[in-house]
């Protein structure tokens, strides 16, 4: 299971390996009386690997081994020969796959009513975070010194309240 298991002692930390059954194709296979071909050969191995988290030692993860299945796929196998099969090698063509499955080490906690209703908040799932706009501003920007930021914030905003006077509706509002 982690890696430093005694060989001679099965209880120290030995997993049982699961020997999963081939994928039902639904239908048996026709009895074949021709000559040179082989029903059910195993041909491919597949194999997954469940592991997670277990703990850390001196700062570094450690990761436990919590399952092995094993499957063999079969395949029927037809010798491939010209007009005569005097003395003739064929190939056989052979596989294996090996899948790492990660489990989670502990269920991800479920989302309150807040984070559900407003995800408008959320930086991680929008293009805008509102509630990082003005953090130029805050205490923890490092990028310049606050009087700059305050003086291209001050700049910023009256352009924008130009824009706004010179704007076609407010300029309506105020011919009436």
């Amino acid at each position: 299971m982690r890696g430093n298991s005694n060989y001679n002692d099965l209880s120290d930390g030995w997993l049982e390996i699961i020997r999963a059954d081939a994928l039902d194709a639904g239908a048996d296979p026709p009895d074949s009386n021709v000559s040179g071909i082989c029903l059910d050969v195993p041909a491919q191995l597949n194999i997954r690997i469940l592991f997670s988290d277990a703990g850390a030692v001196e700062g570094m993860t450690q990761q436990e081994i919590l399952g092995v299945e094993t499957r063999f796929s079969s395949v029927t196998w037809q010798f491939q020969c010209g007009l005569t099969c005097e003395d003739k090698a064929d190939l056989f063509p052979l596989g294996a796959s090996v899948q790492f499955i990660k489990i989670p080490a502990q269920l991800p906690r479920p989302l309150t009513r807040f984070q559900i209703n407003f995800t408008e908040y959320d930086c991680n799932r929008n293009e805008v975070c509102w509630p990082q706009l003005l953090y130029p501003l805050t205490q923890y920007y490092r990028g310049e010194p606050y009087s700059q930021c305050v003086a291209k914030s001050l700049l910023l905003v009256s352009f924008i309240i130009l824009a706004v006077f010179l704007s076609n509706p407010w300029i309506r509002i105020h011919k009436d």
